[in-house]
């Protein structure tokens, strides 16, 4: 069989794997040449402020990806570019050089990225280059999911349940699974290893987490199917105690996309057996600790939804427009208990540890997430987009998406948020979920020699600091605050 001397080029962005990858799927089963092309965008991700663990982990899972792309004779191209346009050109001259008649690329949701894939789509249709595009980041595409009047969902649960239904009638899971085979096609490029990936990554400080979080493909399968088959049933149960390991830890892997939604749908169904996916497509799994895990993917394939129909988010606005007028503290004292909060020194140990673990290892256990970003908001009454531009620099797993969610959640300023006068106690949230302190004295060794009631609230005792604020007057200046604007609405 011959083949025509063009090849096809499938560029990569949050989508850093060859299995199931709609892009390079469709790309494959043209039977032509196929090169691999990843743009280390300066100016984006300095405006998404992509922190030094960030970046890191994703030139590792780039070298790990070139590796494993030697295997299936895929070259793997990496570009530096300043801008868009630098992008846009780059790409032009690389389409004209292999003959290149179509590119193809999997979809991205917030606003600056979907700027750019129409500014680039343009730009390669003057050439006669087409562009073909893929749903990835979400099972289901998001302009599938519409309520009964052709509108967007504002509530999870709703949203939730024709989630399943669409899963039912698109035919399940597997159905929408893509297979790289190894390439036997002459390629146009010499498939060699790539040497200069440190040079590309240089300009950009870096944290080198390599120990604690592995990267790749290899990597992410292998937490997979350990979760799978150590946590997955009990993770109803055990999710919220955070010093314990039973959470996945799939969420790095998730946000640089070396692993899909798709692939931990069919890792669960698998792990539960052959009625699993009946159970899936009629609205949701028996087993309780699958369920419970399954929603949480679902809870980030709603802040994608989000995050494409509401193109405020991606600029720094409320869900709830009339929030934008919260009377957020500022100044000098302000700026003192923002500082405090970041380095972990607000005398309230659950808040302190959490901050700790995120510098230590450039991740937050997801209720600590939201017991963190609450204090910030309400007992401070801090902007909460101080605290995601915070954690944006510092976490391993920054999906913008998911970050603002979860933040616009805390805050009570965002879609299906929790209400505004729900505010978690830190002491109450440490002593329910770290009983014995155990999560606490990992970060804090001092506070071993008090006992489990003082490690949540030891008031200046071991020499820890007092407290910045008092619960209750914050809670009370929280909830005023919001009364407030509830009395006097901004149309």
């Amino acid at each position: 069989m011959s083949h025509s001397t063009h090849t096809n080029i499938v560029w990569l962005r949050n989508d850093l794997r060859l299995d199931d990858n709609p892009a390079l799927s469709a790309a494959q089963s043209l039977g032509h040449p196929v090169q691999l092309v990843y743009y280390v965008h300066n100016q984006l991700w300095k405006r998404h402020s992509w922190g030094p663990t960030k970046i890191d982990f994703v030139k590792r899972t780039i070298q790990a990806l070139s590796a494993r792309a030697l295997e299936y004779n895929l070259p793997l191209a990496i570009i530096s570019v300043d801008s868009t346009k630098d992008l846009a050109d780059d790409l032009a001259e690389r389409c004209n050089n292999l003959h290149t008649k179509s590119v193809y690329f999997n979809r991205e949701y917030p606003l600056d990225e979907r700027t750019r894939d129409a500014y680039i789509t343009n730009h390669l249709k003057k050439f006669g280059i087409s562009s073909e595009s893929f749903d990835d980041r979400m099972c289901i595409a998001p302009e599938k999911i519409k309520t009964g009047s052709d509108g967007v969902y504002k509530v999870f649960t709703p949203f939730k349940r024709c989630w399943y239904r669409h899963l039912a009638e698109s035919g399940g899971v597997a159905k929408s699974r893509c297979v790289t085979q190894p390439s036997t096609i002459s390629s146009s490029a010499i498939v060699t290893p790539i040497h200069d990936i440190e040079d590309h990554f240089s300009i950009f400080k870096q944290q080198d987490l390599s120990k604690l979080w592995p990267a790749g493909e290899k990597e992410a399968k292998h937490r997979l199917n350990d979760f799978c088959q150590d946590n997955l049933l009990k993770y109803d149960q055990m999710r919220d105690i955070p010093s314990e390991s039973a959470t996945s830890g799939l969420s790095p892997y998730l946000a640089v996309g070396s692993l899909s939604a798709r692939q931990c749908l069919l890792a669960v169904l698998a792990s539960l057996g052959h009625s699993a996916e009946d159970q899936l497509m009629q609205g949701g799994l028996s087993q309780p600790g699958a369920s419970c895990w399954v929603s949480e993917l679902i809870w980030r394939e709603y802040y994608q939804y989000l995050m494409f129909h509401f193109s405020d988010l991606s600029k720094s606005r409320p869900f709830k427009l009339d929030t934008q007028w919260l009377p957020w503290r500022t100044g000098e004292a302000a700026d003192r208990d923002f500082e405090a909060w970041c380095s972990g020194n607000t005398g309230f140990p659950i808040i302190d540890a959490a901050m700790r673990q995120l510098h230590d290892t450039g991740w937050m256990h997801n209720r600590l997430r939201m017991v963190t970003a609450m204090f910030l908001t309400k007992h401070l009454l801090i902007n909460w987009r101080r605290g995601e531009a915070y954690f944006s620099e510092k976490l391993i797993d920054l999906d913008f998406s998911s970050n603002n969610g979860g933040w616009q959640w805390s805050a009570s300023t965002g879609c299906d948020a929790v209400p505004y006068f729900r505010i978690f106690n830190p002491v109450a949230q440490g002593q329910r979920f770290d009983t014995e302190g155990k999560f606490i004295i990992r970060y804090f060794p001092e506070l071993l020699k008090l006992s489990k009631k003082q490690r949540h609230d030891p008031q200046s005792q071991a020499g820890y600091p007092a407290p910045i604020v008092n619960l209750k007057a914050g809670r009370e200046r929280a909830l005023a605050a919001f009364k407030e604007l509830n009395n006097n609405p901004v149309a």
